[in-house]
């Protein structure tokens, strides 16, 4: 588990600092998989950026993130294999995400 955060967590620190940002740490809360466990998603509490990553080969790839209001505060995930809702703490609400995996938007 602790590679699998260190793997996560690395990359986005390592990008927030490259561009100077001034928040360098990123905050993912929470994990999870999708149903049939190829890709993973991190709800990011810092950024209010929910991540997708393909997982292929033991490797993780980002693929996308959606990136929510500032200051929500994306807190807790489930997934249901159509559709992911997030729970945000700031700002107490429901948000559903849908997943269409013919589309992907950066």
């Amino acid at each position: 588990m602790l590679l699998l955060f260190l793997t996560i967590m690395y990359p986005m620190y390592s990008y927030f600092s490259q561009k100077g940002e001034k928040d360098e740490i990123s905050r993912a809360h929470c994990v999870v998989f999708c149903p049939d466990e190829k890709y993973l998603y991190v709800a990011n509490i810092a950024l209010d950026r929910i991540y997708e990553y393909e997982i292929k080969n033991g490797q993780l790839n980002e693929t996308q993130f959606a990136q929510l209001d500032k200051g929500v505060g994306p807190r807790h995930l489930l997934h249901t294999g159509k559709e992911i809702y997030v729970i945000t703490e700031y700002s107490n609400e429901i948000i559903t995400l849908n997943i269409d995996r013919r589309y992907r938007k950066r």
